[in-house]
C-alpha cells in the first residue's frame, strides 16, 4: 500500500494506507516514517453538547469549530430538552455531556435515552469518579474530559471517537 494524507491539523498530519482494505487493519498503529498515528478521518462528525455552565459550553464549542471536520448541531442547557431533541438527531455521532447536571445527570440520560443508534459519549465533569462509573456502566461513553479543559486534551478524545466510530457504525 502506498501512504496518503488524509487530513492536515495545526498538531501534524495524519496518514492512512491508500488502499482501503487496510485501512482498519492499521488503525492504532505508528507510521515510522512520520511517527505519527495512522487515522482515517471521517467528515463532519456531527456532535452536542449538553452542559449547564455557559463557560463550559463556550468553551466546547470554541475547540469544536478548530477541527474542520467536526460540526456542532446544538448546545444544550437543560438535559430534558436535550433529550427529547437527541432522539429527532438520527445523523447525530458524538455526545459531550456533563455527568453532574441539576436536572438530570449524565449517567441518567444515558439511561433514558432511547435511540436505534446510540452516538459516542464524551462526559465532561470535575469528578473523575463519576466519569469513570460512567464509562464501565456504557459502552458509549469513549472518555471524558476532566473540567478545566485543555485543547490537547479535547482533541485527543476526538481522535478516538474518529477511530471508534467506525467499529461502533458497523455494530
Amino acid at each position: 500500500c502506498n501512504w496518503t494524507v488524509v487530513r492536515k491539523y495545526p498538531l501534524g498530519l495524519r496518514f492512512a494506507p491508500r488502499c482501503s482494505s487496510s485501512v482498519k487493519a492499521f488503525y492504532g498503529r505508528i507510521d515510522p516514517l512520520h511517527s505519527l498515528p495512522i487515522i482515517s478521518i471521517p467528515i463532519n462528525m456531527q456532535c452536542i453538547i449538553i452542559d449547564d455552565n455557559p463557560s463550559d459550553r463556550n468553551l466546547l464549542s470554541s475547540y469544536i469549530q478548530r477541527p474542520p471536520d467536526l460540526k456542532l448541531v446544538a448546545a444544550f442547557e437543560e438535559g430534558l430538552s436535550a433529550l427529547e431533541a437527541v432522539q429527532n438527531l438520527p445523523d447525530l455521532d458524538l455526545i459531550f455531556l456533563d455527568i453532574d447536571r441539576p436536572d438530570i445527570s449524565g449517567l441518567d440520560f444515558l439511561q433514558a435515552l432511547h435511540v436505534p443508534s446510540l452516538p459516542l459519549v464524551v462526559f465532561t465533569s470535575g469528578h473523575t469518579q463519576a466519569a469513570i462509573k460512567g464509562i464501565n456502566e456504557h459502552g458509549r461513553v469513549i472518555g471524558f474530559l476532566e473540567k478545566i479543559y485543555t485543547y490537547p486534551h479535547f482533541f485527543r478524545v476526538v481522535q478516538k471517537a474518529h477511530r471508534l466510530l467506525p467499529a461502533f457504525e458497523a455494530n
